[in-house]
């Protein structure tokens, strides 16, 4: 858990998106301090934020595209 990084989340602008803050907020949750990684799975994301997967899937995108996360494949799988 990394409460600079929850902090972040809660003041970041997510344009009207409730789900895109919540995803966001979540992601805090899981970012590493020492390893500066955030790898919790669609699946992880949508079950703590009792979201569908698609859903999670949708915020995701808005929030790659608004700039405020960036993605990379996870080492060792298959793209």
């Amino acid at each position: 858990m990394s409460l600079p990084m929850i902090n972040r989340a809660w003041l970041a602008d997510c344009g009207k998106s409730p789900a895109a803050k919540l995803v966001l907020v979540c992601l805090g949750d899981h970012h590493n301090e020492s390893t500066g990684r955030c790898d919790p799975s669609v699946a992880r994301i949508a079950s703590r934020c009792e979201l569908s997967e698609r859903t999670v899937q949708r915020a995701l995108r808005q929030l790659t595209e608004q700039g405020h996360i960036t993605t990379a494949p996870r080492p060792g799988r298959c793209y």
